[in-house]
């Protein structure tokens, strides 16, 4: 893998980054996690962190609309009360 490295990273670069995931350390850290990922809780349930997440834009979307809302009533609660 570490012979092929992909186009948008230079060579330099991507053979530091293998040198540095081939130290002990690294692979102690890798295992761990790996193992983590694949605990249950107590219904035995692994999570995948998959369901219900928002792309970026999702979340803006959303944002904008709260933040419209929000100056909606702002602007209305201003108009009606002196």
């Amino acid at each position: 893998m570490c012979e092929y490295p992909p186009r948008f990273v230079h060579e330099d670069i991507w053979h530091e980054l293998c040198m540095h995931w081939n130290t002990d350390e690294w692979q102690k850290k890798s295992e761990r996690g790996k193992s983590n990922r694949k605990k249950a809780d107590s219904d035995d349930v692994i999570s995948r962190h998959t369901g219900g997440s928002r792309g970026y834009d999702e979340h803006r979307i959303i944002l904008v609309k709260i933040i419209m809302f929000i100056n909606f009533r702002t602007d209305i609660g201003s108009a009606t009360h002196f």
